[in-house]
């Protein structure tokens, strides 16, 4: 393993493995290619698609809802990951919030900002909603957002 991708270890595969039973995931190999460690975009010759998708599960998020918004199917791998990496059973209440964020739809678009913005400054202000929404867990409904 060190000599294919240095810096990894197969120490985090375990638990790992243990957590995709808990959250009922098929085994994923870029979930364990991302929990072996090291720097296998870099190291491997992998497609633009599989680097994006290690990328994602490494990433990290304030709240399990916000990586459920934003990785949508690989929010619980990710939390899977996350918890192995520390040595930990997934949180199933953590597991649920991802899935409500997977669930989740922004109520606003750059058309409903139109007369307000444009430019730059329209995508601005669609990304300081949008992280208003998200802080709210999902909960500002459309109209309480432009006012």
């Amino acid at each position: 393993l060190a000599q294919c991708l240095p810096g990894a270890t197969a120490d985090v595969l375990p638990v790992l493995i243990h957590n995709e039973a808990i959250a009922s995931l098929r085994p994923d190999p870029m979930l364990r290619l991302a929990a072996l460690g090291g720097s296998p975009e870099t190291d491997l010759r992998l497609s633009k698609k599989q680097v994006r998708a290690l990328q994602d599960l490494k990433a990290s998020y304030l709240t399990a809802a916000e990586a459920g918004y934003r990785l949508k199917n690989l929010a619980i791998p990710a939390l899977v990951l996350q918890a192995a990496s520390i040595g930990t059973e997934i949180d199933t209440k953590q597991a649920e919030m991802a899935r409500i964020g997977t669930k989740a739809h922004f109520p606003v678009s750059a058309k409903d900002l139109m007369d307000r913005a444009e430019g730059p400054a329209l995508g601005r202000k669609l990304v300081e909603l949008e992280q208003r929404w998200i802080d709210s867990d999902f909960q500002l409904t459309k109209e309480q957002l432009l006012a």
